[in-house]
């Protein structure tokens, strides 16, 4: 991406969280924290998103040096239900902006989320592709990215990988990113005796079904699923975005080795995948 890409990404995504962050009041969110109680209680959302401006910009970057254009064709985003991706993007002038996602798991906390959305410009379909799905919307996109979401499931990934194989066009790319359970302070825990999962407390006071992290994922885990869901790896990539402020004199051990490809905190890779195999064509 060149410059004037980067700062209105920048721009457009700043905006989108300004105008939506006010739609995820507490109750809203309370919502989600019946399923995944760190929602309810310890998640500062504003925070997140104005962090996550680095991992948006960094899949926008790695899906143009891959597939120059591809930011601003016709793109599908699965499971974003927060939506200022979406929204930033549709805002930048992108051919096409979908975003795919069962609003009605929210209990209709986020309708005015969803309506906001469309109103803007960006399609939502009320499909869940973490699920097998039978048919398959007819509509096909360049660029289709699953960001925070393989981790959340609770059952093979491979439904969710095939699905996002069979709506890109031909030559379309996949984005998918994780969070690296081999990210250093997550390491040095397990050193000190503490799980790398999410907290016992959380799942334990959750209502079924738990919607947190079910598994994260090492770097060579992340490229065989979607090598064993047909994708040729263009890139794979890892950084980290988290900002942190750890005040102890355990800091260097911390912050240090975490630079290190391999001990970063966010897996992303990019492949594409041959449609006429995907859609059974000759």
């Amino acid at each position: 991406m060149n410059a004037h890409r980067v700062e209105l990404f920048r721009r457009e995504y700043r905006r989108a969280v300004d105008d939506l962050l006010p739609l995820f009041t507490r109750d809203r969110l309370a919502v989600l924290g019946r399923h995944n109680p760190g929602w309810g209680k310890s998640l500062d959302l504003a925070a997140y998103l104005r962090a996550s401006e680095k991992r948006y910009l960094y899949a926008l970057q790695m899906a143009e040096a891959v597939s120059p254009g591809s930011s601003g064709g016709t793109i599908l985003d699965i499971g974003g239900f927060i939506g200022t991706f979406p929204l930033a993007l549709a805002r930048m002038g992108a051919d096409s902006v979908a975003i795919s996602e069962k609003y009605s798991y929210y209990y209709g906390a986020f309708d005015e989320v969803r309506d906001r959305l469309v109103a803007e410009g960006v399609r939502v379909w009320d499909k869940d592709l973490t699920k097998p799905l039978d048919p398959l919307p007819p509509e096909r996109f360049g660029l289709v990215t699953a960001m925070a979401i393989i981790e959340h499931l609770a059952d093979s990934p491979k439904p969710l990988l095939e699905n996002a194989r069979s709506v890109l066009e031909d030559g379309g790319r996949l984005l998918v990113e994780a969070p690296s359970i081999a990210y250093w302070p997550k390491r040095w825990g397990l050193l000190r005796g503490r799980s790398p999962h999410p907290s016992l407390r959380e799942v334990f006071e959750s209502e079924p079904p738990f919607t947190g992290h079910h598994r994260e994922y090492t770097p060579d885990e992340l490229r065989d699923v979607m090598e064993w869901s047909g994708f040729r790896l263009d890139a794979a990539e890892s950084f980290n975005y988290t900002p942190r402020d750890i005040a102890t004199r355990w800091r260097p051990l911390l912050v240090w080795p975490s630079r290190l490809e391999g001990y970063r905190e966010v897996l992303m890779v990019i492949g594409s995948a041959d449609q006429r195999e995907s859609r059974g064509q000759s």
